[in-house]
């Protein structure tokens, strides 16, 4: 079958390719203004989604020591977060890290009334534990907060905050009526080590010795006295008791409690 094209039918195809051509065009713009929009609208609804990615700036491995007290109705909102709470949630509050391994935390928030938070975990997510203990009880005595009632603890464990240390030194002039001082620690550096220095080795003997008393205390010296070789007092920190220091034949401080008369 023979086809013959004239000069018009030659014409229109020629138009039809033309305008399928400037149709495909158009199509294509609108597609690339499309996937612009597209990427500005996802832009758009990131600014303001959730941020789940890891922050640029790590928590600091020393802890927060700038940040906000942590108190006993802070707990409860955080245990109330259950088993969803995480480690960054924990970020606003003052602690600091009690672990010595750079990759995990073992944190320690003071609390009002005599507790302490101590929570282990990784850097971010889940932690290990949050627990909840009274200052005056060893690790591991409290409850997890995220799985244990904090009210029903707090109630079956009072506890009370430590005496100050300047309390514990009006406690201690006024039953001793003389004029003391917080001992200075100093001349053992933050790691005591062993030394040839006689007042490191008196200081460090000193420091050790006040571990055989049955609670933790504020050390003090008669103000104006030797510094190392004085008269030594402590204060408990809990029961506001005083302890006074003497040495035996080979010059081993030992600690007993002042009358109370």
């Amino acid at each position: 079958m023979e086809v013959t094209i004239t000069v018009k039918n030659f014409k229109r195809m020629h138009l039809i390719i033309i305008i399928v051509a400037v149709a495909a065009l158009v199509l294509t713009g609108c597609f690339g203004v499309n996937k612009i929009n597209n990427v500005a609208d996802d832009s758009a609804i990131d600014e303001n989604a959730p941020n789940t990615e890891s922050p640029a700036v790590p928590f600091p491995w020393g802890g927060n020591m700038d940040g906000k007290e942590m108190t006993l109705n802070d707990v409860r909102q955080l245990a109330g977060k259950g088993d969803n709470l995480l480690f960054e949630d924990l970020w606003q509050y003052k602690g600091g890290n009690a672990s010595s391994s750079h990759d995990r935390y073992i944190m320690v928030y003071k609390i009002e009334g005599g507790y302490r938070l101590v929570v282990h975990s990784n850097s971010t997510g889940k932690p290990d534990a949050v627990n909840l203990e009274s200052i005056w009880e060893s690790g591991g005595s409290g409850i997890d907060i995220r799985y244990n009632d904090v009210d029903e603890f707090l109630s079956a464990n009072p506890s009370q905050d430590a005496i100050t240390e300047e309390e514990a030194q009006d406690i201690g002039q006024t039953k001793l009526k003389v004029e003391l001082e917080p001992v200075n620690w100093y001349i053992l550096g933050d790691w005591p080590i062993s030394t040839d220095d006689k007042d490191a080795v008196f200081a460090e003997a000193l420091q050790d010795s006040i571990y055989t008393v049955d609670e933790s205390c504020w050390v003090f010296r008669v103000k104006d006295t030797a510094e190392w070789g004085g008269s030594y007092y402590a204060v408990g920190k809990k029961s506001g008791t005083i302890f006074i220091c003497s040495f035996d034949d080979n010059g081993k401080p030992i600690w007993s409690v002042v009358d109370s008369e």
